[in-house]
């Protein structure tokens, strides 16, 4: 309980009431270090009564008795930039690659002025709680689940492009990896195997040009991935 001390009476000095007792007390990080006094103010209340503090930081200041008594004064307003600046400084990463992704995830999902948010909040993709937490602690989750990023060709994709960022749906791939989990990709299956044109060319040596012409000429699956192709070759005039 904050006890001001001005009972013992005042003395008039030069205009200025000053309380005739004083005990050096600790408020917060503020500390008294003289006696009350009272000056005229504007406002409701004409007279309201000060002391002299001295701040952990060293600041010394006057300070109205009420904000004290009341509590909303604790400091010479070092403590309110220091959380401030450790907000600010929670994690330390925002310049790093891993922020920039999980800041650009946000603002397709969250920011309708962008072009792509059609193709991703507007389609009511959304990201994780867990993600989007305040203080900074949003993007550190998201650090602790994806970890850093492999390489600086890796960037954030969804397992399920229908799905949410999210742990469970979220993996670091490089720029090949993502065109193979595009909507748009045609997807074949063959022998049990259900994958995209560019893979079943990794597998078979057929390019993926071929693969896909001979789909839209209206080629099943088994015959466009088992027919071997024929080569031509260019007959030159004079040979």
């Amino acid at each position: 309980m904050v006890k001001v001390v001005i009972n013992g009476g005042y003395t008039l000095r030069h205009g200025v009431r000053v309380a005739n007792e004083f005990e050096p007390a600790i408020y917060g990080r503020l500390t008294a270090i003289g006696p009350a006094f009272s000056l005229s103010t504007s406002g409701k209340w004409r007279r309201r009564w000060f002391q002299v503090f001295q701040c952990n930081c060293g600041t010394i200041l006057p300070v109205c008795l009420e904000s004290i008594v009341t509590g909303a004064c604790t400091s010479c307003g070092c403590y309110a930039s220091e959380v401030a600046r450790t907000r600010s400084l929670i994690h330390g990463m925002r310049k790093s690659p891993e922020y920039k992704s999980w800041s650009l995830a946000k603002s397709r999902c969250y920011c309708q002025r962008r072009d792509v948010f059609k193709y991703y909040g507007g389609r009511g993709i959304r990201i994780c709680e867990r993600w989007l937490e305040s203080n900074g602690q949003g993007f550190i989750n998201f650090l602790a689940d994806m970890g850093r990023k492999p390489s600086i060709r890796h960037t954030l994709d969804r397992i399920d492009v229908n799905g949410d960022y999210c742990p469970e749906n979220c993996v670091w791939s490089t720029p090949v990896e993502q065109g193979r989990n595009k909507r748009n990709n045609v997807l074949l299956t063959h022998e049990g195997k259900t994958l995209c044109i560019a893979e079943w060319s990794e597998m078979t040596g057929i390019s993926a040009n071929c693969i896909r012409y001979r789909k839209k000429r209206g080629w099943s699956d088994e015959k466009a991935l088992t027919t071997p192709v024929r080569i031509t070759r260019k007959v030159c005039n004079g040979q």
